[in-house]
């Protein structure tokens, strides 16, 4: 079961090693992002002067929401790293105690094959099994 804790330790490491190299990347993104959040919210308000209609600013507030996001990626990404270690940490300490609890369970059940018949007869304490008796055929009389 140290495979589950061990993927666990590599996915720490790959964000920790992942982050840094993505930068050039995620600044591209947050030029795209910002750029695309700017137009899309001048072509709504554009729409609606032209239109000679009020600005409506609650539809604006979701894109507006998403550049901020983008923009803000690695401290969006630490947040959400902060709020959810609680959750990580008790999903490890759950798979620590079932580990314990499957351990117990497989000895139970070691110690209880060992006292079958079948395990007595094919395997024995020795490996070996238990040899068949011979059968001696004593004559009459």
């Amino acid at each position: 079961m140290d495979n589950i804790t061990g993927l666990q330790a590599t996915l720490e490491q790959v964000y920790n090693q992942m982050l840094p190299l993505c930068s050039s990347l995620i600044g591209a993104a947050q030029g795209i992002a910002g750029f695309a959040a700017l137009w899309y919210i001048a072509a709504r308000v554009w729409r609606q002067i032209a239109a000679a209609e009020p600005i409506d600013f609650y539809p604006l507030l979701r894109p507006f929401a998403l550049g901020i996001a983008i923009m803000l990626f690695p401290t969006v990404i630490a947040i959400m790293n902060g709020v959810l270690q609680p959750v990580v940490a008790t999903t490890n300490n759950m798979v620590q105690d079932s580990d314990a609890a499957i351990t117990t369970l497989l000895q139970q059940k070691t110690a209880a094959e060992q006292q079958t018949p079948a395990y007595q007869m094919f395997v024995g304490t020795d490996g070996e099994g238990r040899p068949r008796q011979m059968v001696q055929i004593h004559p009459p009389g």
